[in-house]
C-alpha cells in the first residue's frame, strides 16, 4: 500500500513537561523540545528512518490564558494541543473543575480520528492543560475512547513521568508548598527537564520554559543558555562531591574543600 507518512511522529513517552505553582499564583511551565521527525515521502516502504528536530510542544489559547503541553502521536493533518487550546479559548469561561470538559473533548477527538474503534491499551496522547486563573490550575487529559483526566493544585508531570529526574520535584517538596519564589520554581522545573535528558537522551532533549505572571512569557535564548550553564555546573559539583561522601569523621573535611 502506498501512502503518505507523517512529518512528526511522537511517542507518548518520548517527551517530558513539568508545571510548578510558585507563590502568589505564579506558574512555571517547562518541557523538552526533542521530536522524532521524518520527511513526508510517498512510498510503499514499511518504514522511513527517523531524524530528530527541536520544536515547541506547548501552545497557548487566545483567551483565558490557557496553555496546553502535548505528548503523544501527531501528524501533519491534526494538532491536538492546538485544537484543544482553541476549543477552550472559544468557551465563554472555563469551569474551575475542568475535568468533564476535557474528557468530553478527548472522547470526541478519538471518535473523529478512529470512529468506533475500541478502547486502546494506552492513550493516543496526553495533554497537560494549565488554567492559571483557577485555584487548582493543572489538569492532564489522556485521550482515548473513554478519555480520563487528572488534576493537581501544585505540580504536574506530563509524558515520561517515570523518569528518575522527578526526584528534584519530590526533593524540593513541590507538591506540598505554594511558597516557592518564581525563580526557584523555574530552577526546579528546568533542572528536572535537563536531568531527564541526561538520564534518557534518546527520548528527551532541549528545553523551553514559560512563566505566568498575569500573562505568559517565554524565557529567551540567553536565559535558556544561562540555565544550561548552571546545570552543567550542578553536574560537575555532583560528580565532585558525591564520590567523596563518607560517614567517617576524618573524611568530613573533604566535603568542605
Amino acid at each position: 500500500m502506498i501512502t503518505w507518512f507523517p512529518l512528526f511522529e511522537e511517542d507518548l513517552f518520548v517527551t517530558m513537561q513539568v508545571a510548578v505553582l510558585a507563590k502568589d499564583g505564579l506558574i512555571v511551565l517547562a518541557g523538552d523540545t526533542k521530536i522524532r521527525s521524518q520527511d513526508r515521502t510517498y512510498t510503499d516502504q514499511p518504514a522511513i528512518p527517523y531524524g530528530m528536530v527541536n520544536h515547541s510542544k506547548i501552545v497557548f489559547g487566545e483567551h483565558h490564558d490557557v496553555a496546553v503541553a502535548f505528548a503523544g502521536h501527531a501528524d501533519t493533518g491534526r494538532r491536538p494541543a492546538l485544537e484543544l487550546a482553541q476549543y477552550l479559548s472559544s468557551l465563554p469561561s472555563l469551569p474551575q473543575m475542568l475535568g468533564p470538559t476535557l474528557t468530553s473533548w478527548g472522547a470526541g477527538f478519538f471518535k473523529n480520528e478512529f470512529g468506533d474503534s475500541p478502547q486502546r491499551d494506552y492513550p493516543i496522547c496526553s495533554m497537560l492543560v494549565v488554567n492559571p486563573k483557577a485555584p487548582c490550575p493543572f489538569w492532564k487529559l489522556n485521550v482515548n475512547k473513554i478519555s480520563t483526566e487528572d488534576s493537581s493544585c501544585t505540580v504536574m508531570v506530563n509524558g515520561l513521568g517515570t523518569n528518575a529526574a522527578i526526584f528534584w520535584l519530590e526533593y524540593f517538596r513541590t507538591d506540598k508548598t505554594r511558597t516557592l519564589d518564581l525563580d526557584v520554581a523555574t530552577g526546579i522545573a528546568s533542572t528536572t527537564i535537563l536531568m531527564a535528558g541526561e538520564l534518557d537522551s534518546y527520548r528527551i532533549g532541549g528545553l523551553e520554559v514559560y512563566r505566568y505572571t498575569g500573562k505568559w512569557d517565554p524565557l529567551g535564548p540567553s536565559e535558556i543558555d544561562g540555565i544550561h550553564a548552571s546545570f552543567d555546573n550542578l553536574e560537575k559539583e555532583l560528580h565532585r562531591l558525591v564520590p567523596k561522601m563518607s560517614v567517617r569523621p576524618e573524611n568530613r573535611h573533604v566535603l568542605e574543600s
